[in-house]
């Protein structure tokens, strides 16, 4: 999910990839930002990368 945010992917593209509903991808999704405490998906890709969890 971490490197589909990071890609700008929308969440029903991923979804569909998953095999899994859009909500489901946006609870994901959602469940992301939190565990990453950002705001929003750009934010979260930056501390992804901070962190070491996108190349």
């Amino acid at each position: 999910m971490l490197v589909a945010l990071a890609g700008g992917r929308a969440v029903k593209d991923v979804a569909v990839d998953l095999g899994i509903t859009v909500n489901t991808c946006r609870g994901y999704a959602q469940q992301v930002l939190e565990k990453l405490g950002a705001h929003n998906r750009l934010e979260a890709v930056a501390v992804a990368r901070r962190a070491g969890l996108l190349d």
